[in-house]
């Protein structure tokens, strides 16, 4: 294992070694900056230049390395010792067992070491401590309670519940009677009567009434971004505003099934969605922001947006038709990828680049019309699309970039857009000579 070998002190502690610790303490040596940097969440004692990067990372490497290999007791001592020195928690609990939970971590004093010198911030404590229930883990669970693991009674009673529900009496028993000891009931029963009533009261565009809907945060323009659908309905309204801020973004996979955070729930109400409304103050839509709505029928694009992202309307297979306003300039690769149902689609004035595959697998596209002021085109924008029967061509302006990507690409084109009757005969003579048409819309609707 490599060694960082300019900080005597931390190779002494790396090494656990006794002796050589209390020698160079004894001449006041300290540990660098550039350790307490890398190995502790006090930031504010120096600022790395970019030469030091590779330094923090070996540091912290070899810090990783000691302790995924040390048993228990050295593991405590070690971690005691860094704890001490650096005079902040340390960082890189979850990092040294990336494999999993170590077997020490049923042991209580072990447990007690990670509370008390590792920043447990990293660590998922309510699935550690619903194993300790499991595993009829009492003393575990008290170091948790000492550590302030369960200082919020909402985290308290939903474990209490998932022991009783567990059948585990034991751990059952010690939690309610951890409750009784410091819970202050009568407090604790007012504000959540109060909670109830505040959220009874408020207001339908309330920051409290939006929460149990909506994701969002704020952005550094004061506006809020949406970063997730909390509801049950299929047909969805984003708000104009939250409180007093204006609604401003759509961020990445706000409404993706499977977006990082989505629950299973979550992605299965997100896949039933038929139809989402925004609002005109919204002006940018994230990457993937409806990937996968998989039901969805109808969005709209407002006014605003200037760039569709990539992935942003990917694989939303009964999504049959979209405008695209006048003000948007790129359109992203992948940004209408496999939206199976799609039959028309024009790009306004004003759009400059198209990325790649960007309609690819539409393969319901009968045309498209690509404008005049495109000056980029990427890889295989239609994928399979323009090979299959219902592709009947683009529609591009003369001389453009356009037709000439067209007539490189092999896809057949037309300067005009021809409107048609369903089911005509002008239907069949487009269709047979490739000429670019769209339905004129029903008189009677």
């Amino acid at each position: 294992m490599p060694e960082y070998k300019d900080d005597k002190l931390f190779t002494a502690l790396l090494r656990n070694n006794a002796d050589e610790i209390t020698r160079l303490k004894a001449q006041g040596v300290k540990l660098s900056p550039i350790v307490i940097y890398s190995l502790s969440t006090d930031k504010n004692k120096v600022t790395p230049s970019r030469e030091e990067w590779d330094l923090i990372t070996l540091i912290q490497f070899n810090f990783c390395a000691k302790m995924q290999g040390a048993d228990e007791k050295d593991f405590i001592d070690t971690a005691r010792r860094f704890r001490k020195e650096l005079g902040a928690p340390i960082i890189y609990f979850k990092s040294i067992f990336k494999s999993g939970v170590p077997k020490h971590i049923n042991s209580a004093s072990f447990l007690k070491c990670v509370v008390e010198c590792f920043d447990t911030m990293q660590i998922n404590k309510k699935k550690l401590m619903q194993s300790f229930i499991d595993s009829d883990g009492t003393d575990l669970l008290e170091v948790c309670i000492n550590g302030g693991w369960l200082s919020q009674p909402k985290k308290r009673d939903e474990l209490t519940e998932y022991a009783a529900v567990s059948k585990r009496p034991e751990c059952t028993s010690f939690l309610l009677d951890f409750k009784n000891r410091t819970a202050d009931l009568p407090a604790e029963r007012a504000k959540a009567e109060k909670k109830e009533e505040r959220e009874l009261n408020a207001a339908p565009d309330s920051v409290t009434a939006m929460k149990r809907l909506w994701g969002f945060k704020k952005q550094e323009n004061g506006s809020l971004s949406i970063t997730g659908y909390k509801g049950e309905r299929t047909e969805v309204s984003v708000p104009e505003r939250i409180g007093k801020n204006i609604v401003t973004a759509v961020d990445e996979g706000a409404f993706c099934p499977f977006a990082r955070r989505a629950t299973s729930e979550a992605a299965r109400i997100r896949e039933s969605i038929t139809k989402i409304t925004l609002p005109d103050t919204i002006a940018h839509i994230g990457k993937g922001a409806f990937w996968n709505c998989k039901s969805l029928l109808s969005v709209n694009i407002p006014k605003g947006v200037e760039r569709i992202c990539e992935n942003t309307f990917a694989e939303c297979h009964k999504l049959e038709k979209i405008t695209v306003p006048v003000g948007v300039r790129v359109i992203e690769r992948r940004g209408f990828y496999s939206c199976d149902m799609l039959k028309f689609i024009e790009l306004p004035e004003g759009v400059e680049s198209v990325g790649d595959l960007a309609f690819a697998l539409c393969i319901g596209l009968i045309t498209i019309v690509l404008p005049s002021t495109v000056k980029s085109i990427g890889d295989n924008i239609l994928g399979m699309g323009s090979k299959r029967g219902s592709f009947v061509g683009a529609v591009v302006a003369e001389g453009s970039y356009a037709e000439k990507y067209c007539e490189r690409n092999n896809i057949p084109f037309s300067h005009k857009l021809t409107k048609i009757t369903r089911g005509s005969n002008s239907e069949e003579y487009c269709k047979n000579r490739n000429i670019p048409y769209i339905y004129e819309e029903s008189k009677n609707r």
